[in-house]
């Protein structure tokens, strides 16, 4: 009974060691994948993907004056704090100070 108990001690020991070490090592790994700082989607080149080896100039985009109302809008690009939840606070570039910006109706 007695080397039985021991067993499970040693069983019970080697578990706790086990659970310590897969803790460990999932901490580790989650600090490892955290979202970059930054990212410039702009510098990326999509090699086959229509449209990516030609601009088309924003004022190529107009079209010739309608009877129908203009309407006009100022938009404000600025930088502010944003809370995504869980107590994580990010700097982010904004509309108006809000993400995503206000609702825009034409």
């Amino acid at each position: 009974m007695k080397q039985f108990l021991r067993i499970l001690k040693w069983i019970g020991i080697t578990l706790a060691v086990l659970l310590a070490i897969l803790v460990t090592a999932a901490v580790v790994a989650s600090r490892r994948s955290v979202i970059p700082d930054n990212m410039n989607m702009g510098a990326q080149t999509m090699p086959g993907m229509p449209g990516t080896a030609t601009l088309t100039p924003v004022t190529g985009l107009s079209q010739p004056p309608t009877d129908a109302p203009v309407r006009q809008f100022t938009l404000t690009a600025e930088t502010a704090r944003i809370d995504l939840g869980n107590a994580n606070i990010v700097d982010a570039y904004t509309f108006n100070g809000s993400v995503p910006g206000p609702e825009l109706r034409v």
